[in-house]
């Protein structure tokens, strides 16, 4: 009984160095495959970014001789005379606007924005005055109430 438990001892034992022998040769197989295509996608990639690289120097220099032929074009007739009538029509806009001026030449400051932020305009309307009734704080508790507050 001895020797049977010996014999399947070493047998396990060898069974055991066997599949690790596997599983290591299996281990750098899959490492070596790994590398091979790492290297192949490094190479593919380097590939690629040449290639764009190139493809953007083309498409650079295309549009740098679009650039150079749009600015000696020739305008045409049909823009030049739409520019014209447009001019026209700012400087009728602009002569009725200023015959809309009131008498002391300009609009109130409360009227004009300061800027493109309502946030702006409404601090210039505070610094004119003219809001001042919305932001107003009440200074001191109000009357009938211990805190300031009413129910």
């Amino acid at each position: 009984m001895a020797e049977t438990v010996l014999t399947l001892k070493q047998s396990a034992a060898e069974e055991r160095e066997v599949a690790l022998q596997q599983h290591q040769a299996a281990l750098a197989q899959q490492a070596e495959q790994h590398a091979a295509t790492l290297a192949a996608t490094a190479a593919a990639a380097q590939a690629n970014a040449t290639a764009a690289a190139e493809r953007f120097e083309a498409l650079a220099a295309e549009h740098r001789a679009l650039q150079t032929r749009w600015a000696a074009r020739e305008p045409r007739d049909e823009d030049v005379a739409l520019i014209r009538q447009l001019q026209g029509r700012m400087a009728e806009l602009e002569e009725l606007g200023s015959s809309l001026m009131p008498v002391g030449g300009s609009f109130p400051a409360a009227l004009l924005p300061c800027c493109g932020s309502c946030e702006l305009w409404l601090l210039a309307g505070c610094q004119s005055g003219v809001v001042d009734w919305m932001l107003k704080r009440k200074e001191g508790p109000r009357k009938g109430s211990a805190n300031g507050r009413t129910s």
